[in-house]
């Protein structure tokens, strides 16, 4: 930043006094860390102390990830992000290991802003698979994330903080409804994680065992979704040594009565073989396993792409991928070269979140290729500039052609001079040096105004005051969106208001669990939740809210309904500030996005 105005000032102050110094500061156009610095002085002792101010862009820190192949010739990405260099990420990787897609799956994890249950375990997942790649692992972690050991150890304790009396896990919290797939997840993540040589807490794990033997018996949901989780939670019991027989052939029965037509080329009839298999019942596992093969191997791409329970192309294949190469690894072996092209297309397309990238990073690596590195030196990468004159970069790292680039590389040139298939991604993290302007509406919308407490529109308040700010939430996509993430940036100089609650509150308006206020009362570890902003003239009622000091991330359900969310700001600061939009997104279907519209200002006076 720099000073408005004088950026030195005296006060001189009587014992027991205090004084005010008004400095008037204007951000450059760079993000980071503005330093001011106080010394305090009487006769010959002093102190001093110095206070750090955030300086941010209007728009939030985002990842993006390039994927695809090249043979024989060159394949270029661009364009590239434009970014303030202040904390970007810019990295590419080239190898003849397609696991090297999973280098740059790691960074969009790493940085990936939102923390459910599914989204911490799905960022878990690289550090499992990484630490016996190393080469493929470098560089991934998120800015300011801790090392690997203390990352698990913290996800454990989040586990543990979110699972119920009965050994599910909630999304958020410890709910007496626990969520099916997630529970299942959390297994899996455990068991990857034992076999990997990690501690995994033996009462943890078997706590949420105890869960998956009720789910794999719950004939509650007879729907192919339903019936696909019971798949799933047998799968990992039977991974564990049980004998699940009896479920098994329970589960199939109901598939056989329901969906006879489709759950052959479904994953759930993997997950039955792969349990077959593990039961020694080789060749039905085999007969099983088969239709989940014949869609991975298809020559037709889906035309759309769609998400629901935890579910989608990516997510489909590449746990069938995953399934074959660790239950079936004569027959992964056997698998034709283009066993990725699906998977790898669906990436291209932006297909991906943070579950199908969590799932095909384990499918890499137990599919990971067994190239040589004396092949490494037909591989080549060129940061191509403005003038277009190319400039190679980076080296040969084991299996891995790495790079950094900078904000002068106009787009990056991939260079392969083998007759063999090179893999590569690239990833770019960081703030976008543009603010957006102009609305976005792509299945979901938002729309913002701040009014005074009488509900006018307003531009300018006095420091001390409050606004009020409107989000008017609708989906524009089916009949109705879940698992849709708002984020709104705060105005400089403005802070959230948050909201106090007492014993006994239990109004929807305050996003009350109303399951996990049952079990509260029946003595488990389930708690009700509140949310910590948010008035009661709100329609829309988030599930989550996260409030930081620069913004509100609320997480819920959109309808086609305009609903209204309506939380109060407090100017903090005198100055006048940028107006960032607000973002709506959908956290599994990258597809579905908005944007309020940008620009504007707010403008906060001294009283």
């Amino acid at each position: 930043v720099d000073a408005v105005g004088a950026g030195q000032q005296e006060l001189k102050l009587g014992e027991m006094r205090e004084g005010v110094a008004v400095f008037r500061l204007r951000a450059k156009g760079e993000p980071g860390v503005a330093k001011l610095g106080f010394v305090a002085s009487s006769g010959d002792r002093g102190a001093k102390q110095t206070v750090e101010v955030s300086v941010r862009p209007a728009v939030p820190y985002r990842s993006e990830v390039a994927i695809g192949s090249v043979r024989s010739g060159v394949a270029d990405v661009k364009p590239l992000r434009a970014m303030f260099d202040a904390h970007a990420k810019r990295d590419a990787s080239l190898s003849f290991a397609p696991l090297v897609l999973a280098r740059g799956l790691s960074a969009y994890l790493a940085d990936f802003p939102h923390r459910c249950t599914e989204q911490l375990l799905s960022q878990g997942m690289p550090a499992l698979v990484f630490d016996a790649h190393p080469e493929f692992g470098t560089a991934v972690r998120g800015e300011g994330m801790p090392k690997a050991d203390a990352a698990f150890a913290q996800l454990i304790a989040v586990l543990r903080s979110r699972q119920n009396a009965e050994g599910g896990f909630g999304l958020w919290t410890a709910t007496a409804q626990a969520e099916r797939f997630v529970s299942a997840y959390a297994v899996q993540f455990l068991l990857e994680a034992k076999e990997r040589g990690k501690t995994a807490p033996t009462d943890l794990l078997e706590h949420a065992n105890t869960y998956l033997g009720t789910l794999a018996a719950d004939e509650s949901d007879g729907s192919l979704a339903g019936l696909r989780e019971r798949a799933f939670a047998i799968y990992l019991l039977t991974r564990q040594g049980q004998v699940t027989t009896n479920a098994l052939a329970s589960v199939r029965a109901r598939l056989d009565a329901n969906f006879a037509k489709e759950w052959h080329d479904d994953i759930t009839a993997a997950y039955l073989g792969a349990s077959l298999q593990m039961l020694k019942q080789d060749k039905e596992a085999w007969v099983l396993m088969s239709g989940p093969q014949k869609v991975l191997l298809r020559q037709a791409q889906e035309s759309a792409y769609r998400f629901e329970r935890y579910y989608d192309p990516v997510i489909r294949d590449s746990q069938t991928l995953y399934l074959i190469a660790k239950h079936f690894p004569e027959r992964a072996k056997a698998l034709p070269a283009d066993a990725l092209r699906n998977i790898v297309g669906a990436l291209q397309r932006g297909w991906y979140n943070t579950l199908s990238s969590a799932q095909t990073i384990l499918a890499l690596d137990a599919y990971a290729s067994q190239a040589g590195t004396e092949l490494m030196a037909k591989l080549a990468i060129d940061a191509v500039a403005a003038d277009g004159s190319a400039t190679p970069i980076g080296k040969v790292d084991g299996l891995v052609y790495g790079a950094k680039f900078d904000a002068k590389a106009q787009a990056l040139r991939l260079r392969n001079t083998s007759d063999l298939n090179a893999w590569y991604s690239v990833a770019q993290s960081g703030f976008d040096r543009n603010v957006p302007t102009a609305e976005r509406k792509e299945g979901l919308e938002v729309v913002r105004e701040f009014t005074d407490a009488g509900g006018k529109v307003v531009d300018k308040v006095v420091i001390g005051e409050e606004l009020q700010v409107h989000l008017k939430i609708r989906a524009t996509r089916g009949d109705g969106l879940g698992n849709v993430a708002i984020v709104d940036l705060l105005p400089g100089g403005f802070e959230p208001v948050q909201e106090s609650h007492t014993t006994g509150d239990a109004s929807p308006t305050d996003g009350v669990d109303a399951a996990a206020a049952a079990s509260e009362a029946n003595g488990t570890n389930a708690t009700t939740w509140f949310s910590p902003v948010g008035l009661a003239s709100s329609s829309w009622h988030p599930d989550y809210a996260d409030v930081r000091d620069d913004r509100i991330v609320i997480y819920g359900s959109a309808t086609n309904a305009v609903q209204e969310f309506v939380y109060r700001i407090k100017a903090t600061n005198a100055g006048t500030f940028v107006v960032p939009p607000a973002y709506g997104e959908s956290m599994y279907d990258r597809t579905i996005q908005a944007q309020s519209k940008g620009g504007g200002t707010l403008t906060v006076t001294r009283k």
